[in-house]
């Protein structure tokens, strides 16, 4: 089997180095793991909880047992970052209040429409780049970096 934990390990994965690289996580709870699919042994769906060292609490889930729909929810103490598939809605402040103090949905800030194919491409393109600059100069890759990826590889596995 090439890869045991499916979506976790094919998916998730990359957005827990994400999140480890900008935050840095404390503790990863055990992912739940699912094979609703019933098709294969790998798993199809799983969830998992990740603490922050600035005590946050991120939750990830990720499918492949449903309709295609990518939606990422980051919710801050002064905003929110929304994405839904193409569109991304930054909003704030993230407490609004109305005249009788009841609680009103945070105010469209900007709006950002992204070709993730493009992006995707860009990314691509750019960590070739510095990996190939790094080699040509024959300089060494940032230790810092370096035990950050083998720290989010402790957490993960």
């Amino acid at each position: 089997m090439k890869s045991p934990k499916g979506v976790y390990e094919i998916v998730s994965i990359h957005w827990i180095d994400l999140i480890n690289f900008h935050f840095g996580i404390k503790k990863i709870s055990k992912p739940h793991l699912i094979n609703f699919s019933g098709i294969g042994s790998s798993f199809d769906t799983s969830s998992v909880q990740l603490e922050l060292e600035n005590k946050s609490v991120v939750n990830i889930f990720s499918t492949y047992n449903s309709a295609y729909s990518k939606r990422l929810f980051f919710l801050f103490q002064n905003g929110i970052v929304e994405q839904t598939d193409n569109l991304i809605q930054i909003k704030g402040p993230a407490i609004n209040l109305d005249k009788n103090g009841f609680f009103i949905k945070p105010k469209v800030i900007e709006k950002l429409n992204i070709n993730e194919g493009k992006e995707y491409t860009y990314s691509l393109e750019k960590s070739v780049d510095f990996f190939m600059k790094i080699v040509k100069s024959k300089k060494t890759f940032s230790k810092k970096d370096f035990n950050l990826a083998i720290s989010s590889n402790k957490l993960i596995f």
